[in-house]
């Protein structure tokens, strides 16, 4: 199965021999359609291994909103999570749009 993903191709690596990693920020500028008029409101990030969400062990507290730019921490969720994530951006407009874009991937080795 081959998966379109919203961003350029690009891989985070978390690893156990630290413990914070980011934020990485996840800029949606030119991705919405008028960021300036309409700045995102809200945003939900959920990530899954192999269908499985995965959200709560990966996924370092709540992603930090500055529209366009959303900042989202990783934490090693265990070698039982080895593998690719993705992640799932929902996001909400000002105006009540809502967008859905796909990362990939973040990989827990």
């Amino acid at each position: 199965m081959n998966l379109e993903f919203d961003f350029d191709v690009a891989r985070i690596e978390v690893r156990p021999s630290t413990s914070c990693w980011g934020p990485y920020s996840f800029n949606f500028r030119g991705r919405l359609p008028d960021s300036a008029g309409d700045p995102i409101a809200d945003v939900d990030v959920k990530s899954t291994l192999n269908g499985v969400e995965t959200t709560t062990d990966l996924i370092d507290g709540t992603p930090a909103l500055s529209s366009p730019v959303v900042q989202v921490k990783f934490k090693y969720p265990g070698d039982a999570a080895k593998g690719k994530h993705i992640l799932k951006f929902m996001v909400t407009l000002q105006g009540g749009g809502v967008n859905e874009f796909v990362f990939g991937y973040v990989e827990v080795v």
